[in-house]
């Protein structure tokens, strides 16, 4: 008997429990109805930035390579690439890419003999650029033109240039990480047809690659863009 009233008065206490988890239940919807957010409200003709496009961190220009790009016949990887290039413009919007910089020795050599204003175009390393690659790059650039956009690809320094670029006569002489930017820029123009809008300065500085030191480069390169401006279209 004991037992039963015990079940009997546990039976009651959960029907209880229950019947107060829905009182407060219904207690938070009546509330929520009651109490107002505050109202959004979007002005479409105030604006704040213009977007001109978006691109990826580069890589996709490669398309098929190593092994598999060996194997096959250029024209089917010519043809596997571009409509993966045409998926990238058409469907997702892609507009620019990050690219690589050319022209800086592996060797970590210099390109010119002492004036960093006059390259010697025999020592510009050109072969560290693929030439699928430079044609990847301009089927991109003249599918994003032909819809009305303009394609912006922005160079970052590479294995090469890291070859030379810690070295003290181009880590301390600015004039010469200017040449190897503006070189860069010229070659993707009148070699390629592919015009590079955008420098890095270094990636991701830090360390000895100080504020003051990136500035001494800016003031290097950017005038000698002004003076290269007919041939090459750039900004820093």
């Amino acid at each position: 008997m004991e037992s039963q009233s015990i079940e009997v008065f546990a039976g009651k206490r959960r029907s209880a429990g229950r019947a107060a988890g829905l009182l407060i239940g219904l207690a938070v919807l009546a509330l929520g109805r009651c109490v107002h957010g505050a109202d959004v409200v979007v002005d479409s003709y105030q604006t704040f930035q213009t977007i001109v496009g978006w691109g990826d961190g580069g890589g996709f220009y490669n398309g098929i390579a190593g092994i598999a790009g060996n194997m096959l016949d250029p024209a089917v990887v010519n043809a596997i690439n571009y409509q993966y290039f045409d998926y990238l413009a058409d469907e997702l919007g892609l507009t620019g890419t990050r690219t690589w910089e050319v022209g800086p020795r592996i060797d970590g050599t210099g390109m010119d003999h002492g004036d960093c204003d006059v390259i010697d175009w025999s020592l510009f390393e050109s072969n560290t650029l693929p030439a699928s690659t430079a044609t990847n790059l301009l089927y991109f650039q003249n599918k994003v033109l032909a819809k009305g956009y303009q394609p912006n690809f922005y160079s970052s320094p590479t294995y090469p240039t890291l070859a030379t670029l810690l070295k003290p006569w181009v880590l301390n002489h600015p004039g010469e990480r200017a040449q190897q930017i503006w070189a860069n820029a010229l070659y993707f123009k009148n070699t390629c047809g592919i015009n590079i809008n955008y420098a890095v300065i270094d990636n991701e500085p830090g360390g000895i690659f100080t504020p003051s030191l990136l500035a001494d480069d800016i003031k290097a390169v950017g005038p000698r863009l002004v003076d290269e401006a007919g041939r090459i279209s750039r900004r820093v």
